[in-house]
């Protein structure tokens, strides 16, 4: 009897298959079944692949009718995760890469992005960039980048005279070239949302700037015993800094940091 009942059950579920008539046979891009495919409460309905006791490895749950229903084709996401390749009533519209939402935003009236502030909402190009539907590829928005829009960009590519890291990779260069944080080693570490997606230019020697654009001028100490190097002056605190790095000292001063003064005889 049980046995029966078991394969009552398997049939059914292959005629629910067989028997659906969906839209345009869903394009080649998903299956046609009598069943509602499954999404992940709180994320984009088209995107993450929800999981119960009765969803099948293709994503539609047999305790939950639905007929004449596609149920898309799925794909890893590019957190990993399980997500629908494609959406759509008949699966024609391709889905694009989500990431880690960067803000909150409207569609259709409807708010997306961030969760409590904690930003762990999985948007579509993260929330910012647009999706090209055809290729389903995103179209990212000035200063983002990535399969996903998941990282910023680092401005003029640092000039060529810098290294574009990320938040959390600066930070553990600082602690490595540091004396004093020797013996911690689980500490001065940043974990903050966007540690993997913001980034920016660790500047060569004698360049500065949120780019690295700006050649800074050689300093040293003040020939006169006043505020030189040590104090952040450039050119000794006896010149000016121009646009070229050169130091362009002031009357009675000399040298390529203005280090050095003048002798004058009376």
């Amino acid at each position: 009897m049980k046995f029966f009942i078991a394969l009552s059950l398997g049939l059914l579920s292959i005629l629910g298959t067989i028997n659906a008539e969906c839209p345009n046979a869903c394009n080649g891009n998903g299956i046609c079944t009598n069943y509602s495919p499954v999404y992940s409460s709180g994320m984009d309905q088209f995107t993450k692949v929800g999981s119960t006791s009765t969803t099948t490895a293709l994503g539609y749950d047999t305790a939950v009718p639905k007929k004449d229903t596609c149920t898309c084709f799925t794909e890893n996401g590019h957190d990993g995760s399980k997500v629908f390749a494609w959406k759509g009533a008949d699966c024609s519209i391709r889905v694009c890469p989500h990431g880690p939402a960067f803000g909150v935003h409207k569609r259709n009236d409807l708010t997306y992005g961030l969760s409590s502030n904690d930003h762990a909402a999985m948007e579509e190009c993260s929330g910012v960039g647009t999706c090209d539907e055809v290729s389903g590829k995103c179209n990212c928005y000035d200063g983002y980048s990535g399969e996903a829009c998941q990282r910023t960009v680092c401005h003029n590519d640092c000039s060529g005279a810098g290294t574009c890291k990320t938040l959390a990779q600066i930070v553990v260069d600082v602690k490595d070239n540091s004396n004093s944080y020797y013996i911690d080693t689980t500490s001065h570490l940043y974990s903050g949302f966007d540690s993997t997606q913001s980034r920016g230019c660790v500047c060569d020697k004698n360049r500065a700037g949120p780019d690295c654009s700006i050649k800074l001028c050689p300093s040293g100490s003040d020939a006169m015993g006043g505020d030189g190097a040590s104090k952040g002056r450039t050119c000794s605190g006896r010149g000016k800094c121009d646009e070229n790095g050169t130091c362009k000292c002031f009357n009675g001063y000399y040298g390529t940091k203005c280090e050095s003064q003048t002798t004058q005889t009376i």
